[in-house]
């Protein structure tokens, strides 16, 4: 539904031709998380483990990363980085990619987009989770990608499984 309203939206008004989004849709249910995704906004679990990125990036440089002729890292800074190859609203259909894990007392998810993952690493991710909780999370995580040079939409949503 989502996908077919900013499809019309985009139709209707020519200066809309072209708009899309990413979306994640996360639900906790009895232990379940279940998350539908699509784009290159992120999903983070963080357990007893550390932090696990959850969602596949839909994107050009992802796909690099995916046949090997990138890394991680340059994945990180590659000029393309932004070029999604999924996105709601740009196309009549769109295919989400669905997942579901476990989710304990104790875990923490994320949910992002890359205005937030572009400008900061898992590693700082994984402090700010450590180091907060709740609204002061997401303030923190925000703020850091905002000092380190974040001029995407910087949008963050934390679920606590206490």
């Amino acid at each position: 539904l989502a996908n077919t309203a900013v499809y019309e939206a985009s139709r209707k008004n020519p200066e809309l031709m072209g708009m899309g989004t990413t979306a994640i849709v996360m639900v906790a249910s009895k232990g379940v998380l279940h998350i539908a995704h699509v784009g290159d906004s992120r999903a983070y679990l963080h357990n007893h483990e550390g932090l696990m990125q959850l969602t596949t990036d839909h994107s050009f440089v992802q796909n690099m990363v995916d046949f090997g002729q990138i890394t991680e890292e340059e994945a990180r800074v590659h000029p393309k980085r932004n070029i999604i190859t999924r996105a709601v609203g740009v196309h009549e259909t769109v295919r989400c990619d669905y997942l579901n894990t476990e989710f304990y007392r104790g875990d923490t998810v994320l949910a992002c987009s890359d205005g937030l993952t572009n400008y900061m690493s898992n590693l700082a991710i994984e402090q700010h989770i450590h180091d907060y909780s709740g609204t002061k999370l997401i303030n923190a995580l925000i703020a850091s990608a905002v000092d380190a040079g974040g001029g995407d939409n910087i949008t963050a949503l934390v679920i606590h499984y206490n």
